[in-house]
């Protein structure tokens, strides 16, 4: 099977779909025979022909490669293959054996120096190759390595996965994604193990709640997305809603400074009286003495906090308004956490509702009412915030509050790792049973087509398996951890990469298409 038989692992173990459970099968060369071999054809993958060794590469790249050119390398990547890592078989030494950087070729040269050229010159080349490639874990081992990654796929899924040849293309397309331009869309089998009810049936989607497309605007727009960052940034830096950076702090001290000048001590008490009324806490005192020349000289130089810090008593001022905006936004924070306290007391919320949900404003399942076309009709959104833990498991987590009642009961809710909004759209494709391969008779499979409008770790293996109620054929992770039914009928997790749309510098939206593995009889 895929991974560890061991139901308490929290991790899969390296046992690809492509080499199984044999060891020696798990090796770069078994790989390249693998992808060498015909798809259609039965037993052991063919041995290399050196005498033919150019057409064994061309047979690799027919089967791996679906668009190359002096920018960017898109290839159809075999499941249960990790990206990079210190694996026997990965992405990255897969792509450095088809491209070797400059350093690897100059390597290669001085070994084959004294080698004519034939079938034993391939043989040295190939196999010296794959010494010098073994060791290479990350590309950043190899400074001159052509081939840069710009997105993933997990583990386990197969499909489109684009990578650059060059900084440039890499930035290209590295903002493509962060701006959330791509458009990305899967194909998965989702099971019912337990029963012969086929998943996701006609009756799932119709009782599901009906929404007007509008609901989806704050993500068509990027609204969310960019407050969801802006949080996520500000809670990196140590700064919160309210949070005034120096240079505001400066600008109240100013403000402070002129008041008292212009209308002296008396009124500059009584202005501090008031402000001690206020809601918000006031601008604390400076613990450094200020003469009134300093004042003078502070008031002359402007509002520019950038000039006062860099002129001749510059450093005084610094240390005058640093500590004194670290002292006034603990009072903020304190301030701001006080009032959202106040703010929630009498508030009823029903325990099986998601507050986080509820802050997404859409329910966990639902479907558009207003588009009327064929494919909306099978068609439903999953809107639940999912999250992985800072400590590298393996398994990542819903809201519980969005979960099915059946599955993902979480005891510790408090321990639960910060959740990150997440949006996918489902449509059934087919419905039907399969046995292939099963000793418990027929199982129910539906076939879907998924599309992630975000792109969080793990997100459409979650939804499904979480939210849903349905896992993915042959997911490890999500499939439940006692069931073996699942894995006797595949040997792979039934999830793929199959269609990727992306604009890119010079080039416009291109795109990119891996042709179907997931077929049942």
């Amino acid at each position: 099977m895929l991974a560890s038989d061991d139901p308490a692992t929290d991790a899969p173990s390296d046992n690809p779909c492509w080499g199984g459970p044999e060891e020696e099968r798990h090796s770069l060369e078994y790989l390249l025979r693998f992808l060498a071999t015909p798809p259609r054809s039965r037993g052991a993958p063919e041995p290399i022909n050196f005498d033919d060794y150019q057409s064994f590469l061309r047979r690799v790249k027919d089967r791996l490669i679906l668009y190359d050119d002096d920018d960017i390398v898109v290839i159809n990547k075999p499941a249960d293959l990790r990206i990079d890592g210190p694996f026997s078989a990965s992405v990255h030494k897969l792509m450095l054996y088809l491209y070797p950087s400059p350093t690897l070729q100059s390597q290669l040269d001085e070994k084959l120096r004294d080698a004519d050229f034939g079938s034993v010159y391939n043989k040295r080349r190939h196999t010296a190759l794959l010494h010098l490639i073994a060791p290479l874990a990350t590309h950043a081992q190899m400074k001159d390595d052509p081939i840069r990654l710009v997105h993933q796929l997990d583990y386990a899924t197969s499909g489109v996965l684009l990578m650059a040849k060059s900084k440039k293309a890499a930035a290209s397309a590295n903002r493509a994604f962060a701006d959330r331009l791509t458009d990305k869309q899967y194909v998965a089998v989702v099971s019912n193990l337990s029963s012969e009810d086929v998943p996701i049936g006609p009756e799932f989607v119709v009782k599901l709640p009906s929404l007007p497309s509008s609901s989806l605007e704050p993500w068509r727009d990027g609204t969310l997305e960019n407050r969801y960052r802006k949080k996520r940034s500000r809670d990196a830096s140590g700064t919160f809603d309210g949070y005034m950076p120096i240079h505001t702090v400066f600008a109240k001290f100013r403000s402070k400074l002129l008041r008292c000048k212009n209308t002296g001590s008396e009124a500059a008490k009584q202005n501090k009286k008031r402000k001690a009324s206020d809601d918000l806490p006031s601008l604390p005192e400076s613990s450094i003495p200020i003469s009134p020349g300093e004042v003078d000289e502070l008031l002359e130089l402007g509002q520019s906090w950038k000039k006062v810090r860099s002129s001749s008593n510059g450093s005084k001022w610094i240390s005058i308004l640093e500590p004194m905006t670290k002292e006034y936004n603990r009072a903020l924070l304190s301030y701001y956490e006080k009032k959202r306290e106040q703010e929630r007391v009498g508030d009823v919320v029903e325990e099986s509702k998601s507050t986080r949900n509820q802050q997404l404003g859409l329910p966990p399942l639902f479907r558009l009412s207003d588009d009327g076309s064929q494919e909306e009709l099978d068609s439903f959104y999953i809107c639940a915030a999912i999250g992985d833990y800072e400590d590298n498991r393996f398994r990542v987590v819903v809201d519980p509050g969005t979960a099915a009642s059946s599955v993902h009961k979480v005891d510790d809710q408090s321990a639960l790792p910060e959740m990150r909004p997440s949006l996918t759209k489902c449509t059934v494709l087919w419905r039907g049973h399969t046995d292939r391969g099963s000793d418990d008779g027929r199982v129910a499979v539906s076939k879907v087509l998924l599309k992630p409008w975000t792109g969080r770790r793990h997100q459409l293996r979650v939804h499904l398996a979480h939210v849903v109620g349905f896992s993915i054929l042959g997911d490890k992770a999500y499939e439940g951890n006692g069931n073996q039914k699942g894995r006797a009928i595949t040997k792979r997790m039934c999830l793929h990469a199959k269609q990727l749309d992306i604009p890119l510098k010079g080039k416009g939206t291109m795109r990119f298409e891996a042709p179907e593995p997931l077929w049942f009889d």
